[in-house]
């Protein structure tokens, strides 16, 4: 079981060092682990800020790779708060700088975040259309995980559509 008041504290603490001692990017790499934390807890507007001050920080610096990272996470805080267009923007600037980073795991995850936010806004077609993308970097990649947590999401589209022979094949696919 996590502790998260604890983590909480640490990750306060380490930001207020990182801070005196100039460290930027770890400063920056502890937002993000603060605004990841403050989801976990439900607290989204807290992580969102975290989120915010890790984007300010990795602008400034020019930290693409953590910018993919600060833009996934903060489309994902967008989605848990039902707001899809706004998670919909994050999760598409994350795949443009996953995309010029060449990072085709990040690439195959951005797709994937796309997917969830079209299938929740009930575009199923578009949903898959991500969905089938995500599922053959994750193919090429070997990433079974992620392979198999698409097969479920396909299902999940399929199930919404009511295209019960497509959901059945991925689901004995996942």
């Amino acid at each position: 079981r996590a502790n998260y008041l604890a983590a909480v504290k640490s990750g306060i603490a380490a930001l207020e060092i990182f801070e005196k001692l100039g460290m930027d990017r770890e400063r920056c790499i502890s937002n993000i682990y603060m605004g990841i934390v403050n989801r976990y807890q439900r607290q989204l507007e807290r992580s969102l800020s975290y989120y915010q001050e890790a984007a300010t920080i990795a602008e400034t610096y020019g930290y693409d790779t953590l910018m993919a990272s600060i833009w996934g996470n903060m489309g994902n805080v967008y989605y848990d708060l039902d707001q899809l267009d706004q998670a919909l923007d994050y999760h598409q600037r994350s795949l443009e700088v996953n995309q010029k980073l060449e990072d085709d795991q990040g690439v195959g995850n951005s797709l994937h975040n796309i997917g969830l936010v079209y299938r929740e806004k009930k575009l199923y077609e578009k949903a898959l259309e991500y969905q089938k993308k995500s599922l053959a970097l994750d193919l090429e990649l070997g990433n079974r995980t992620n392979v198999g947590i698409s097969y479920v999401d396909f299902t999940g589209s399929y199930l919404e559509m009511k295209d019960f022979e497509n959901a059945l094949i991925n689901a004995n696919n996942a």
